[in-house]
Order: C-alpha cells, then structure tokens, then sequence
C-alpha cells in the first residue's frame, strides 16, 4: 500500500484526470507486472485506458510468445505493437516478467513503431522530474543513474544545473546513495 501512495503523491494530473482519447497496451511478458501496472496507472490518474495484450498478461515462466523476455530485445515488443495496432493504441508499455525493467514504443503518425532505449526513457523521465518537481524545489536537486546507464542525465545536469550522481547498477547502490544526498539536503529525483 506505501507503494502506491507513494504514487498516488507524484500525480501532477487533475484529480478528475482529464479528457484524452490516448490509450495504451501494455504487456508484462507472462510476468507478474499486469496487476501493478494497473494499478500505478489508476493512482498516477492517468486518463486513457491501459488494455494488457491477452496472450502475455498472465505468469508462465515457459514465456511461449516472446523469444527472450527482455522489452529491450528486437522483436520482443512485436505482439504488444500488433495488439496495440488492433485496438488503437498509440502508446505500448512493456515490463520484463519480474517487472524491473520499462519499455516503451509509440505509433509514430507515419504508421510505424518508434522503440525507445532503457537511456531514452531514462532521459525522458528524467527531464519530466526536473519540470514536474526539481523547478519547484526550494532544495538543491540531485539524480543518480547507474555506470551502466548512459551519460544524457549527466549531461542535463550540466545543462540545468542539478547534481548527478553515479552509482554502481542495483537498487540497493542508488537507495543508499540517493539517502545519503537527501542527509546532505538534496531533494533527489528519483
């Protein structure tokens, strides 16, 4: 329940949610993801409903209809893109079977699928924290990203001038180092 709260608290959107025609597909790769993708949706009040592609949503660790279930990997997002095709959605969000990793695709108007990086979306999520969050701070900002993630934070903070940090790849290395910087007084966009 933390968890979700702790959700529901980041929600910039109106409590109405607001009018949108968007939808999104969504598959977790015979993963665990579906119920917490759900419900992350539903708190954040995103408007536009988040249909599950039928034929991965459930668990099933044979993972009978992607070849490797990574949302990174090529073709791992084709049956969501083709489900997402068939019911008008424009946007796909992908986790990997235990829910750790994020991928997303986007109907471009041209008919075709544009798959984001691990370092686009981290980019991307990374610059809506700082206008969402960081502008607003009357605290000093920080983010941190991993050795394995790419350097386009590192180099928004240069730009915007927020710190980042570098920590070796886990949770557990970012955790520490993100309650370390707020001890320091840092609000760290996480």
């Amino acid at each position: 329940e933390a968890y979700f709260l702790s959700i529901r608290a980041l929600r910039t959107l109106p409590e109405d949610g607001g009018e949108s025609d968007l939808k999104f597909a969504y598959t977790s790769m015979h993963g665990v993801g579906y119920p917490y993708a759900k419900r992350s949706f539903d708190e954040f009040g995103i408007p536009g409903p988040l249909l599950a592609v039928p034929s991965q949503r459930d668990a099933d660790p044979a993972f009978p209809t992607v070849p490797f279930p990574n949302p990174e990997e090529r073709g791992a997002l084709n049956r969501a893109m083709e489900f997402a095709a068939e019911n008008g959605c424009r946007v796909v969000l992908a986790n990997d079977p235990d829910a750790d990793r994020l991928g997303v695709a986007e109907l471009a108007d041209d008919g075709g699928w544009t798959a984001f990086t691990g370092d686009e979306i981290g980019a991307l999520l990374g610059m809506w924290l700082l206008e969402s969050f960081g502008r607003a701070s009357s605290r000093p900002v920080a983010m941190i990203a991993s050795t394995v993630s790419s350097n386009v934070l590192a180099a928004m903070a240069d730009a915007e001038g927020f710190r980042f940090e570098e920590t070796l790849t886990g949770f557990k290395w970012i955790g520490s180092r993100a309650l370390s910087l707020r001890e320091e007084g840092y609000d760290v966009l996480l």
